[in-house]
């Protein structure tokens, strides 16, 4: 699928883009230690806060996430005419393993499907930060398989 550059050129597309491959990789980290400060450079608003949320979920659960993003598609890159806010939709296939806090034991591994997503952002003095994620209200069904022994 070809990508749709609206309204912005290619050093705002690659800024864009750059903050979502960075704030992925801080969700993969943060998955791993549940620590929410690592996505404090690119998150913010209601992004971090939900993805905090489901941090202290996995917590209380004394679970913790390998995740693996398998692969992204970019859809488009649309910065507002503003120049202050842009939005990057992707299509992300994720591969999750819940873990044991205190063994490591693979408790259940998600399949990778497709989940389309907004992210929305907007430039602070930091830069661009993603401040909202918006899913598709019509994901795939959750697929499981089973844990390597």
């Amino acid at each position: 699928m070809a990508l749709a550059l609206v309204g912005l050129g290619a050093d705002q597309a690659t800024s864009l883009r750059k903050v979502v491959e960075r704030g992925n990789e801080a969700w993969i980290k943060a998955g791993r230690t549940l620590d929410k400060g690592v996505l404090e450079p690119f998150f913010d608003g209601q992004a971090f806060a939900d993805l905090a949320r489901i941090l202290a979920s996995m917590r209380e659960d004394q679970m913790y996430m390998d995740l693996e993003l398998v692969r992204i598609e970019y859809r488009s890159v649309v910065v507002d005419p503003d120049g202050k806010n842009g939005s990057v939709a992707v299509s992300e296939f994720w591969r999750v393993t819940s873990r044991h806090l205190g063994t490591g034991e693979c408790e259940v591994i998600l399949k990778p499907r497709e989940r389309r997503q907004t992210y929305r952002l907007t430039t602070t003095g930091q830069g661009w930060r993603i401040i909202r994620i918006e899913e598709d209200p019509n994901p795939p069904k959750l697929e499981t398989e089973e844990c390597p022994h």
